[in-house]
C-alpha cells in the first residue's frame, strides 16, 4: 500500500517495514494555494471562473518525492505529525 502526503507515523511504518505500507508521497507545498484559493472563493459565492488569471498554463509538472525504506531517512526531517 501506499500513503500519501509524508505524515511521521507513516514515515515510521515504512521505516519499520512492519505493516502494509511501503511508499509514501510528499506533496509540494505550493499545492495547497490553488486550494485555499478555491475555499476562498467558494466561501465569498463566486466561482471556478473567478480563479483565472490572463493566461492558463497547459500543465504544470511538480516534484512528489517517493518515499521508500531505501530513502526514509533522507526524508523523515520532512515528515509532518
Amino acid at each position: 500500500m501506499v500513503g500519501g502526503a509524508g505524515s511521521n507515523s507513516a514515515m515510521d511504518a515504512i521505516k519499520k517495514d512492519d505493516s502494509v505500507l511501503k511508499a509514501t508521497a510528499l506533496y509540494p507545498p505550493t499545492m495547497a494555494a490553488p486550494a485555499v484559493r478555491l475555499g476562498r472563493l467558494l466561501g465569498q459565492s463566486k466561482g471556478l471562473a473567478d480563479l483565472a488569471e490572463q493566461e492558463i498554463p497547459a500543465s504544470v509538472t511538480l516534484f512528489s518525492a517517493v518515499v521508500t525504506k531505501q530513502n526514509v531517512d533522507t526524508y523523515l526531517p520532512l515528515a509532518f505529525e
